[in-house]
C-alpha cells in the first residue's frame, strides 16, 4: 500500500499523509478505512478541473450533533469535523451542563471562539429561540462552517454570527493560522503561541478586527451578555482584560472559561 501511495501522489502529498496518520490514527485502522479513500481523491484529481467542480458541489455532508435532546445538524466538511465537532456535548460535558442549568428564556450569551458553531446551536435548541446568542469567531474557515449550520438549523434569527477577535485591544490586528482545515483550532491572535504557550510557524496570516468586548458593546450598540463563553485556545485572559465593563455589570450572570474548566456564576 505505501509503495501504491508513493507512486500516486506527491512527496510533500505522502509526507502530509505520513504525518496525518501518526497523529490521528493507529497504523492498521489507517490503512485499512483512510487509504482507499485517499487513493479515489487522487483519481478524481485526474478528472478536468470542470468534472471535479460538478463532483465537489454535489457533495454534502450533513450530520446530527451529539445532543440527544434536540436533533441539531453540523455541516461537515473535514474528517476533524467528524470526529471532533459532531462529539463536542461528550467532549465538553460541563459546557451543556452549564447552558442547561444557568440560563433562561430572554437572555444573551456570547459564544467567544465559536467555532462551527455546536454551543451556540445548543443553546439556542434548549430555548427555542428564545435566547439570542452572539457567536464571535474570526477563522474564516470556521465562520463559514458556522453561518452553514445556522442556517441548517433555521435559527438565523437566534444566533448572531460575527467574524470578530475579542481581545484587550481595539484595532486590526494578525490572526495566524495554523491550518486551514474547517472546524480545526489553536489558532492565535497577535503572536504566534499556541494554548501551551509554544510558538508555531503559521501557515496563514491575515488581518481580522480585534475589539475590546466593552468597545464593541459601547460601538455597535449590543445587548450586556448574560453569560459568556470563551475558548479561544490561549488569549482567555487578554479577553477578559478587555471587558472589565461587562464584568461588573450586574446583568452578568455567569462566565465559563474552557481552558480553566470553571464556572464563575453570581447571585441572580
Amino acid at each position: 500500500m505505501k509503495a501504491l501511495l508513493r507512486k500516486l501522489v506527491t512527496p510533500a502529498q505522502y509526507d502530509r499523509m505520513s504525518r496525518l496518520k501518526n497523529r490521528f490514527a493507529p497504523d492498521p485502522i489507517f490503512q485499512l478505512t483512510h487509504a482507499p479513500f485517499l487513493i479515489i481523491s487522487v483519481l478524481i484529481r485526474l478528472l478536468p478541473s470542470r468534472s471535479r467542480v460538478a463532483i465537489k458541489s454535489d457533495i454534502k455532508v450533513v450530520r446530527r450533533l451529539d445532543y440527544r435532546p434536540n436533533n441539531i445538524l453540523i455541516n461537515v466538511d473535514s474528517d476533524f469535523e467528524y470526529r471532533v465537532r459532531l462529539k463536542s456535548c461528550v467532549k465538553e460535558p460541563e459546557t451543556v451542563n452549564w447552558i442547561e442549568t444557568f440560563f433562561q428564556n430572554g437572555q444573551i450569551m456570547y459564544d467567544i471562539g465559536a467555532n462551527v458553531g455546536a454551543y451556540s446551536l445548543v443553546a439556542s435548541s434548549i430555548f427555542q429561540g428564545k435566547l439570542r446568542v452572539y457567536s464571535f469567531e474570526p477563522a474564516f474557515q470556521n465562520y463559514n462552517q458556522l453561518c452553514k449550520n445556522l442556517a441548517l438549523n433555521q435559527c438565523r434569527d437566534s444566533v448572531v454570527p460575527l467574524q470578530v477577535a475579542l481581545s484587550d485591544r481595539t484595532g486590526i490586528e494578525t490572526f495566524n493560522y495554523r491550518n486551514l482545515v474547517p472546524g480545526s483550532g489553536v489558532h492565535a491572535l497577535g503572536e504566534p503561541v499556541n494554548h501551551l504557550s509554544q510558538r508555531f510557524t503559521p501557515i496563514l496570516t491575515q488581518p481580522v478586527l480585534s475589539y475590546r468586548a466593552d468597545d464593541f458593546i459601547g460601538e455597535f450598540g449590543l445587548p450586556i451578555p448574560n453569560h459568556i463563553k470563551i475558548d479561544v485556545d490561549g488569549s482567555e485572559l487578554e479577553i477578559v482584560e478587555g471587558m472589565t465593563a461587562v464584568l461588573d455589570d450586574a446583568r452578568l450572570k455567569s462566565l465559563m472559561i474552557e481552558k480553566l474548566k470553571c464556572v464563575c456564576g453570581k447571585e441572580v
